[in-house]
């Protein structure tokens, strides 16, 4: 035998080729694969789409609770929202009426306090 003109790690087109082939497989079975699993996700999405819309109408039924709790008694159309402020190194708060101005006075903030914040 003679010797061969490429070095010894060198490969033939054909050794180039099959391998590349090998690759090429499988790379489109791991493609097919996830592309299946996408499809698996569309029930997901629609499952947290659903969920999602569920959990916009809770907040505004607790929204609308609040301002049904905490309508103004002098003008009969605002809503009292709290206002906070820093007072002696604590967090104070008062509510005022969003309509007519009407106005607590202020007592200190914990977060039990509850009602539409003001920001």
């Amino acid at each position: 035998m003679g010797k061969s003109k490429r070095a010894d790690k060198e490969y033939t087109r054909e050794q180039r080729l099959t391998k590349e082939n090998k690759e090429l497989r499988k790379e489109n079975n791991r493609l097919r694969k996830m592309l299946a699993r996408f499809e698996n996700f569309d029930h997901v999405k629609d499952v947290l789409e659903e969920d999602q819309k569920e959990r916009v109408k809770e907040t505004q039924m607790v929204l609308e609770d609040l301002k049904k709790a905490w309508a103004c008694r002098s003008c009969q159309e605002g809503v009292l929202e709290i206002t906070l402020y820093q007072r002696l190194n604590s967090t104070y708060y008062f509510r005022i009426c969003n309509s007519c101005g009407y106005r607590t006075i202020g007592k200190p903030y914990s977060k039990e306090v509850k009602g539409i914040v003001k920001k």
